[in-house]
């Protein structure tokens, strides 16, 4: 068998899946690559997950303030408006397949962008309990999963999703 994209209904397609002999089940040097149709539901995922954190640096300001360093001109508070700001932008581009593409390479740049807060954080919660230190910590390499979450969907959304389709009715 030269594919197994026929694995099952979760989206992910093996390639080059020939057997190095015939006792072995997968080569070493196999490659996965997601599907469009997967990169749609993550990017659809992620869009969510952004465009709702720009609504709360909005309706919890004060929280997003605390983790800005406070080195920053002007403001705490406006460098809290400006990334809300750029989450509702960019959510709701992942979320219009019309614009995902974009959106994940925007997304990317966002969370490089915002990832000096997470680091002020971490330094910030040094002396909070545990807890907090772990959620602090917690947020540094999850960055990076998202970085490559949007990767994936800016590398695999599909060309179609991305043009402007035409109308059935104008047919």
């Amino acid at each position: 068998m030269d594919r197994a994209s026929d694995f099952g209904s979760d989206g992910w397609e093996f390639e080059s899946l020939r057997a190095h002999d015939a006792q072995s089940g997968f080569d070493a040097h196999q490659t996965v690559q997601m599907t469009s149709k997967n990169a749609g539901r993550i990017g659809t995922a992620l869009g969510a997950f952004i465009t709702l954190a720009g609504v709360m640096h909005f309706a919890n300001p004060k929280f997003f303030d605390d983790i800005v360093p406070p080195w920053l001109p002007p403001s705490e508070r406006f460098w809290t408006y400006v990334s809300g700001v750029a989450e509702l932008i960019v959510g709701p581009m992942l979320l219009w397949p019309k614009y995902r593409k974009q959106g994940a390479l925007a997304a990317i740049v966002l969370f490089v962008a915002v990832y000096p807060a997470n680091i002020y954080m971490v330094w910030d919660w040094r002396d909070e309990p545990f807890s907090k230190q772990l959620v602090a910590y917690g947020r540094l390499p999850f960055q990076f999963v998202f970085i490559w979450l949007a990767w994936k969907v800016f590398t695999n959304s599909s060309a179609s999703e991305t043009r402007l389709r035409p109308n059935r009715l104008d047919a």
